[in-house]
């Protein structure tokens, strides 16, 4: 095969994933307020990518997927961090959840009603290298 359609389809492989949530983003960021786009979804892709990238840690695979996963998981931040922003506003009787609130019996019932969406990633990257010490 030719060098140029290798980089090519390399390329491509890297970004179309994020192709598909960009306007996802655009509309987002137009409307002000998330009440069609479930968070729960940047949720599953940001776990994905970061254990994707702790097993490429582990065992090399081809580099665009490793940089898919990166490109993803910067992506998919960028898409949660403007639904933390443009969340329902909560009522009085609720309450956003802290960092130390994160581990709690019924944390997955308020997981989106962060202050912040680096909460999440860090619980991701708790996950990702609970799993790859596992691992060894």
């Amino acid at each position: 095969m030719d060098v140029d359609v290798v980089i090519v389809v390399d390329v491509l492989m890297i970004v179309m994933p994020v192709v598909a949530y960009a306007q996802q983003l655009r509309t987002l960021v137009a409307v002000n307020v998330n009440t069609s786009f479930n968070p729960w979804l940047c949720c599953i892709l940001i776990f994905s990518s970061v254990l994707r990238a702790f097993f490429w840690i582990g065992k090399r695979f081809e580099v665009p997927l490793l940089l898919q996963a990166l490109v993803m998981l910067a992506f998919q931040l960028v898409l949660l961090k403007v639904c933390v922003d443009r969340r329902r506003p909560l009522s009085k009787h609720e309450h956003a959840v802290t960092m130390s609130q994160c581990c709690t019996k019924v944390w997955w019932m308020r997981f989106w009603d962060w202050v912040s969406p680096f909460g999440v990633v860090v619980v991701a990257a708790r996950c990702g290298l609970l799993i790859r010490v596992w691992r060894w």
